[in-house]
């Protein structure tokens, strides 16, 4: 059976996804401290485990679920040190959590080649989970939580998606880096910072 959602065009399918998860990340934001938390560790976990099946199609075998596990564990220690709930020391438990990565890649007899491996799961943690959890030090002030920073950076961003979509796909013909994203443009380019600027 087919889904309602074939039947619409791109701009369209666009549209209602942009407004459901707009939606979404409006209300988590603008409901509590800890709903914020909950809504972007969740998005980091999506991204990181997405992040590293696009390595695995290489062939590379990162940690997945352990380099992901890390990185829920930063995104928490970070939110509740910017919250006061707990030192700053505490940054310090990362690292055997880090090290253990080593020592799991370098005994799995399986792994030909650890080193890549161990770098890559490190890739994804710094990456992915490092900069989400750099929205709790946007977010935080004093220990109080204050989301007007966090969503200004969100209007940007989605000025600037947004305004590099219409411009790209109506006055879109010079590539920007055709070997990494065929579809970009350079006036696509101009018009999403042309549109973040106005916002």
């Amino acid at each position: 059976m087919k889904s309602p959602l074939n039947n619409l065009s791109n701009l369209q399918q666009r549209i209602i996804a942009a407004i459901v998860g707009v939606a979404i990340i409006l209300s988590a934001i603008l409901y509590s401290d800890w709903t914020f938390l909950l809504l972007f560790c969740a998005i980091s976990i999506l991204t990181q485990l997405e992040f590293y099946k696009l390595l695995g199609l290489d062939g590379n075998q990162p940690l997945t679920y352990y380099g992901t596990l890390c990185g829920v564990f930063i995104n928490l220690l970070t939110f509740l040190i910017e919250k006061e709930v707990i030192d700053f020391q505490n940054y310090f438990l990362i690292s055997p959590m880090v090290t253990m990565i080593f020592f799991i890649k370098l005994y799995k007899k399986k792994d030909l080649k650890p080193f890549q491996n161990i770098a890559f799961t490190f890739l994804g943690i710094i990456y992915v989970a490092i900069p989400f959890s750099l929205l709790s030090v946007l977010a935080m002030r004093g220990g109080v939580y204050n989301y007007e920073i966090v969503l200004g950076s969100l209007f940007l961003l989605w000025a600037t998606d947004v305004g590099a979509y219409f411009a790209g796909t109506y006055f879109g013909k010079r590539k920007l880096f055709e070997r990494v994203s065929p579809k970009k443009s350079w006036e696509g380019a101009v018009g999403g910072a042309f549109f973040a600027a106005m916002v």
